[in-house]
Parts: C-alpha cells; structure tokens; sequence
C-alpha cells in the first residue's frame, strides 16, 4: 500500500501516462488502437473504481492486524473522499495543460471524468476554483472547462452541472445568508459562473437549456431542496441568452398549468409546491417588464384562474398561503389599484414572511462584469482568535512586604529585587495577614513536574471563545469546558443581541462534528445538551439547518441520530411538557443550578436582594399539590375501576360538581412549539424526506438505513404529539405525516425491519390519537376516505400476521390492534360520509 501510494502521488501522474500512451483515436492504426485499448484498460482500473475496492480491502485488512501494524493506519488511496480528490487534481493538470486544439486529449480527460462519476462521490470530482475559490477563475479556466464539458455526454453534463450548482448554492446562497447584504452580490457571482460555462457561445443549444430550466420547473427538479438562491441565479443567467423571452414565456405557462392542476394541490409535498411558486413569481416579473406584457393573457387564462380557487378551497392552511400570495400578487401586476385582490386579514403567515413572497416579482438580478470574481466579499476569512492572553501568560504577581508599621487589614505592595530576610515582632501578629491555601489540584501529583498542566481552561464567558474551545480538537481540557458551559451559555445570550443567532451555524456545524477522541466522560449527553440549547432557543435558524443536514452531508449515523434525538427533545421542551425523573431523557435537561445561570444578570437582584425579595413556598402551593393529587386521583380510579373485575352494581361512584370539576381542571399551557413546528421542523423534515426520495429511487431505496428510519418516524411521531390536538397547523401536519408512513407500509425496509414497522404503527396510532375530537375525526372522513380505508387494511393484516413483514411478536399485535380499534372507530362512526366519498 505504501509504494503503491507512492506510485500515485502527485497531480501529474493521468498526464504522463497520457504523454507516454497519446494516440489518435479513429485513425485506422493498428498501433493507435492498441494503446487506445491499453487507455482504456488503464481508466478503468484508476476512475472505474477498481484501485479504490482493493485498496478499501487491503486497508480493512491492515487496521485488523493490530499486532502486525500500527492500529487506525490508513491509506489515502483506500478513502472514497480522498481518492477521488486526487483524481480531480490529475483531471484539472490535464486540462490546465492540454492545447485547446487537441482534440484527443480532450477525450480521454473526459473519459476520466466520466467513469469517475460512478465512484459515488460526484462532488469532489468538481473543480474547486468554480465553487470555493472564485477569485482564481480566469477567462482561460471558464474556456477550458467548456470545451472539457463538451466531450461529456449529455447525461454526463447534467451531473456535472446539477452538482456545480448544488455546491454553488450550499457554499455561497445557503439560507441563513439571506439577509447578508451581500446576498444578492452572492446570487450574481454564481450567475456569472452558470452565463460562462452554459450560456456563452450558444451554450443553451448544446443541451444546457434543459438542464438549467429542470431547477424551476415542474417538481423544482433536482435542487427542490435548495433555497430560493440558486434559482435567481439560474433565471438571472437566462436572462442573458438572446432567446430569454421566448424561454420564460413557456416556463410561465408550465408553471401556472402545474399550480391549476388539482391533483397537485392535493398529494405534491409542500416543498415541491413552495418551489413552484417561487418560480412561477420570479418569471412572473421579468414577464411583466417585457412589452407586449404577457402576463395579462396569463393571469385571465383558466388555469390561473382554477389554480387559485383551488388553493384557496383546500384545508391545508400552506398551500391556502400559497395561493392568496399568488392571486394577490399577479393582481398588483395585472389589475388597477381599485380592482386588485386582497388577502391581507386572511393570511396564515406573517406580515414579514408575506412580503418576502410578494416582493420576489420585484427582484431583478442583474449580470456582473467579470471583475465580480476579484471581489473581496467573497473570500471566506475565519474570524480572528481573540487577542486575550493565556492565564498562563499572565504578569507574576509582585513580592507583598509585611512591615510592623502598617495598619491592620493594609499591605504595602513593592517590587523586591532580591530576597531579603526580615524579622517580625511578635506584637504585630494580628497584622500578618497569611497567603491563602492554594486550591487543592489533582494534576500537581504528578511526579514529573515537566508534565504538570498548571494552565487552567477559563470558561466561555462570549460565543466566539465558545466557537474557539469546541474547534480545538487537540485539547481535552478544552473541548471539556466548552461542553460543560456550551448549553448554558448558549441559553444565556440567545436573547440579548445577535451573538447567538450569528454564529448558530457555526456551533451546530461544531457540535454535530465533534469526535469523542478522548473517550470523555458523559460526551455524548453533554453535547445533545448543546444542541438541544440551539435548537430551542433558535428553532427558525437551527431547525431547517439540521433537517437538511440529516439528509445530506458528510455525517455519520450517529451525528444524524444526535439531530434527530435533538429534534425530539427540543419539540417537548417548546411544548411545555415535563420530564418526569424516572424518565431516561430526565438528565438531557438543565438542571436548577444550570437554570439559574441562563438568566441574563441585568434580569437578576443580586443574591442578598433576591433572597430577600423571592418568593417563598407558601400554603398556596401546598393547595395546589393537594389540587394536583386530587386531579390524578380520579384517573387513578377509572383505571382500577377498569381492571376491577367485581359486578358493577356493588361499585361505589362519587360524583362532582360542575364547579369542582372546573376548580380542579388544569390551566392550559403556552405551546410554543406550535408557532414554529411547520416552518423550523416538521417542514423541513417532511421536504427532505420527499427530495431525498425522488433523488434515490423511492422508499425502496438502499440508502435508507432501518435504525435511522426508525427515529426519523419516531421523531416526527414526537413533534405531532408534542403539538398537541389544539395546534393550528395539525390538520397540515397529520396529512403530510399520513403520506410518508402510507408510502412505507410496503416499502421492503419496513416488511424485513421491525422496528420500522413498529415506527410507522407508533406514527399511525399518534394520528387517531391526536384527532380524537369529532371534529378532526370527521375531518379525516371527509378528506382523508382513501387512507383511512387503506390503513385499515394495511393494519388488518398486520394483526393477521398475513403482511409478510418480519416478525409476529405480542407486542407487535398490540400495536396492530389499538391502531385498528381506533381506525374502526372512525370508520363505523362516519361510513355513511366514507360511503358515499367512494362511490
């Protein structure tokens, strides 16, 4: 491993065997079609992926000989990552030095590129001046990568293209940018890359066209989950093309023919949705500035005019959003003052998130010069290590001399420049004053005093230190004091400033990163902590940042399961529930102390005052204990009375009094989960889901992993329950949870893999469960007929056992039945309502 190593070191190496192997393809030599054959052989075993597997098993075999080599050694040429970075590196010698008139050399780089595609790491296959470093990109760079582009397939230059302008989107237009000043700056850099590589010298002719307008099409095409940044880009750089009229003219009739069909309205996911309109208003507006207006003819057509209608009637109140925003807005566009629509009072959204939607028929990016890639915003500088020295660093404190003169409780501080012995008088004790016992320090019993650590770690006192200490992954002293103080911290200054919430990135990035390297103890319990402190405090920033990230990035399965558990714990935190303290979870929350310390200190009396002025346990309290026990009491007794098998004519019954009862009955409490759930995390983690399954072939995907499944569905199974039957966005909610658990029930993950069934009849049963009001039950009868039946008989033969899904156990048929009881229920109570639905 270490000569082959060797061997491949270096970005010149594809290029040398080029050199000594040139050919010309075509020509009818028989010397040329051996060395094209021998080329070929050669791509194969470099970028077919033939290397990486063996050297990936000899590296499995090297790391399991512990007693022969060194334990956790590694070679580069066995890691997917690495290897295929190296590959890049060769890619962009050749092409950085091949003559742009030698045609077959263009070839087999691309051939390279094309088989390297199928290693599985398409992303680092990119080259990095496009995306990371824009300030290296030449004309000459622009030019090269056109014509290395144009030896690709089409399909090839799709993936080329669709990964350029996912990275372009997640390193420089992610979501928590938007309000940068910069970010419309952003939004024209990556445009001028799409109008140099796609545009220029008819570039839309060669296939690009397609490509481009995939991403604000139908379904938002691949990049449906990308935010709305990439699609200004991608529209600004059609906006170049002399044919820009004609292409935005059809892409706004298929944009409004898909907002009319009602079968899109109904079962696309919200996200899909949300990308239409996007699209649909920012081609809007470059329609409307172009005469004669165009929009007109749109905004009277039928299927406008039943796209609205249709928004407007459905019963989720997002896509009752998206309408309203939709017909309000082409209104302002196409009607007189006095004539156009308005939904002002009727909105489900804010006033700030509503002018968002409606101002992006206003946006108009506009394409930069080539200078724009010299611009200094664009270079990512990491903050600046605060200048605060090291305690250790500190100035030694000076010699204090004791004089017989000096008043009681004084010193008389000066610098003593050699030592000096004095005798006291033995009247003056009282005025001695002693040196304090040194704080007793377990590392000082260190019998080498070389290796005694006398620098104390101070805790985090700003965010920014905080950042510091957890990215130091060298020191364990270190990583120790920034878990220990990050989850109050965090807490303390979320809500005074903009430290938090400027950084929010950072620290989940940090935290969600960190490897347990020293085996710390409780690591794994302090840092959910910190992440949960994130995600409470900051749910609108931190709450889409980790849905995305479960589903994509670098992440092992256990960072996605801390995400998904922060997630949980975060929603029931928000809701107001309480943990009792025999529950596991109970140590996952802060405790009095750490409580205390969240308090900002201008919001707090100084301890004297405020032991002075707090409130004390009173008889009151002592009531409202009793009151509590007595609401428990009855619930206590129904469940006996239940159990009890004696007849129930020798039952005692107590009755209560309205009042009583209303005396007794718990004040409700402020669910603030309900106010965010859809936007910071149900959302997200239901858009994602969607994308990713469009992206990797259905629910019957090998990239599902059943475990991380299974917490996904627990996960969401948490945020409706923690939601509570009362919340706003629940009938949102139980459908867009109803499609994903009826789009797994005969997925081969959820038939071979218990604990996905279980989940998914967890997740089944926690709908009846939160629509047990008859409104909602009926709501369901209404509008959700066909899964109603379809549960029903699903869930039948998992209580028959008859699924074919993994396992039989008794618990298993529990679930099966009480997700039965109450789906009969429904369906007995409201079959004439079904009955008639269906026929």
């Amino acid at each position: 491993m270490d000569v082959l190593g060797l061997v491949l070191r270096g970005n010149g190496v594809l290029g040398t065997f080029w050199g000594k192997l040139k050919f010309t393809s075509g020509s009818g030599n028989a010397e040329d079609r051996k060395k094209e054959m021998a080329w070929k052989e050669f791509v194969g075993l470099v970028a077919g992926g033939k290397v990486l597997s063996v050297a990936a098993e000899a590296d499995i075999a090297i790391s399991e000989a512990d007693e022969v080599v060194e334990k956790g050694r590694y070679s580069w040429i066995g890691e997917g990552k690495q290897y295929t970075a190296w590959l890049r590196e060769n890619i962009l010698n050749m092409v950085d030095g091949t003559d742009v008139n030698d045609t077959d050399a263009w070839k087999a780089t691309a051939s390279i590129l094309a088989r390297g595609f199928g290693l599985g790491y398409t992303e680092s296959l990119i080259d990095t001046r496009l995306y990371l470093n824009p300030s290296a990109l030449t004309k000459d760079i622009f030019n090269r990568t056109r014509i290395l582009l144009s030896h690709l397939k089409e399909h090839e230059r799709g993936i080329y293209i669709n990964t350029l302008l996912k990275l372009l989107s997640q390193n420089h237009l992610p979501v928590h940018l938007e309000d940068n000043e910069n970010y419309t700056k952003r939004v024209s850099l990556a445009a001028k890359i799409l109008e140099e590589l796609c545009i220029l010298n008819d570039g839309l002719q060669n296939g690009y066209q397609d490509i481009l307008l995939e991403w604000i099409l139908v379904n938002g095409g691949p990049g449906s989950g990308e935010p709305i940044g990439i699609r200004r880009a991608i529209i600004c750089a059609l906006k170049a093309s002399t044919e820009a009229p004609t292409i935005f003219q059809e892409a706004l009739e298929s944009q409004v023919q898909t907002f009319g069909e009602n079968l899109w309205i109904r079962h696309a996911p919200i996200i899909h949705q949300e990308v239409n309109v996007q699209c649909l208003l920012l081609c809007a507006g470059y329609v409307h500035s172009q005469p004669p207006s165009y929009l007109k003819i749109i905004a009277r057509s039928s299927s406008f005019m039943n796209g609205v209608s249709n928004h407007l009637a459905s019963t989720n109140t997002r896509v009752r959003f998206l309408g309203m925003i939709v017909g309000e807005t082409i209104s302002t566009l196409v009607d007189k003052s006095e004539r156009q629509l308005k939904f002002k009072d009727s909105l489900d959204a804010s006033d700030e998130e509503a002018a968002k939607w409606r101002a992006l028929v206003n946006i108009d990016d506009i394409m930069p010069n080539f200078d724009i890639f010299k611009d200094k915003a664009f270079e990512d500088s990491p903050p600046k290590k605060p200048s605060k020295k090291p305690v250790s660093s500190a100035k030694k404190p000076d010699i204090i001399e004791i004089s017989s003169s000096s008043t009681p409780g004084t010193t008389s501080i000066s610098n003593v420049p050699s030592t000096r012995i004095q005798e006291l008088d033995s009247s003056s004790d009282d005025d001695f004053i002693p040196y304090p016992k040194p704080d007793s320090d377990p590392e000082d019993s260190d019998d080498d005093a070389t290796l005694v650590n006398r620098k104390k770690i101070p805790p985090p006192v700003y965010i920014r230190d905080l950042l510091y200490l957890l990215t130091d992954h060298d020191s364990f002293d270190k990583q120790k004091v920034a878990l220990l103080h990050a989850a109050v911290l965090i807490r303390r200054k979320a809500t005074y400033g903009t430290e938090v919430s400027a950084h929010a990135v950072d620290l989940l990035t940090a935290l969600v990163g960190m490897q347990d390297k020293f085996s710390m103890e409780d690591f794994d319990n302090l840092r959910l902590k910190a992440v949960v402190s994130l995600l409470v405090t900051l749910p609108l920033i931190s709450g889409p940042w980790t849905s995305q990230r479960i589903f994509e990035g670098d992440y092992s399965l256990a960072e996605r399961c801390v995400m998904l558990s922060g997630i949980g714990i975060a929603a029931m935190e928000l809701s107001g529930e309480e943990i009792p303290e025999d529950s596991p979870l109970y140590h996952l929350q802060l405790s009095t102390s750490e409580k205390e310390k969240t308090q900002f200190p201008s919001k707090k009396l100084p301890k004297r005052l405020h032991d002075t002025y707090a409130p004390l346990d009173t008889a009151i309290d002592t009531i409202s204990t009793r009151l509590k026990d007595s609401i428990l009491q009855p619930i206590a007794a129904k469940a006996a009375d239940e159990l009890s098998t004696a007849p129930s004519l020798i039952k005692i019954r107590k009755f209560s009094t309205r009042m009583e009862v209303e005396a007794n009955r718990k004040k409700p409490g402020v669910n603030k989960l309900s106010q965010v759930v859809i936007p910071a995390f149900f959302g997200p983690l239901t858009g994602r889901w969607w994308v990713f399954v469009k992206d990797h072939g259905g629910a019957g995907s090998d990239r599902l992993i059943p475990h991380l499944l299974s917490l996904y569905i627990k996960t969401l199974t948490v945020l409706l329950h923690a939601t509570g039957p009362n919340g706003l966005m629940v009938p949102q909610m139980v459908d867009g949870f109803w499609d994903i658990l009826l789009s797994l029930r005969h997925a081969k993950i959820t038939l071979e893999n218990s604990t996905v069934l279980d989940a998914v009849l967890i997740g089944s049963l926690t709908i009846f469960e939160v629509c047990k009001e008859d409104r909602d039950r009926k709501r369901l009868a209404e509008e959700r007929s066909k899964e109603l039946v379809e549960t029903q008989e699903w869930v039948s033969k998992v209580f028959e056992g008859s699924d074919g899904s993994e396992g039989n156990g008794e618990e298993r048929k529990g679930l099966a039945a009480a997700v039965l009881l109450r789906c009969r229920e429904v369906v007995e109570r409201y079959e004439r309502i079904l009955m008639g639905d269906l026929i």
